[in-house]
């Protein structure tokens, strides 16, 4: 399985979460990861409680806190 950077899915996420955005479907085909994929690393972010502002400005992924690669899902 291909690993992805932090940078790049959260990337990916803040696309997924912007107004007006596309469907994971739809960013699959442009990215090439595949849209399952792309849907856990939203609902991960999605389920992740809200931040401090010191822990957001502290924080690699900023609001959006995904677990690790290879975390439990």
């Amino acid at each position: 399985m291909r690993e992805y950077s932090e940078s790049f899915k959260r990337k990916i996420v803040q696309r997924l979460l912007a107004p007006g955005g596309p469907t994971a479907v739809a960013l699959s085909a442009e990215t090439g990861v595949h849209q399952t994929t792309l849907s856990r690393w939203l609902r991960d972010a999605r389920s992740l409680a809200p931040m401090s502002d010191d822990a957001r400005r502290s924080a690699p992924w900023g609001e959006l806190r995904l677990p690790p690669a290879g975390g439990a899902a």
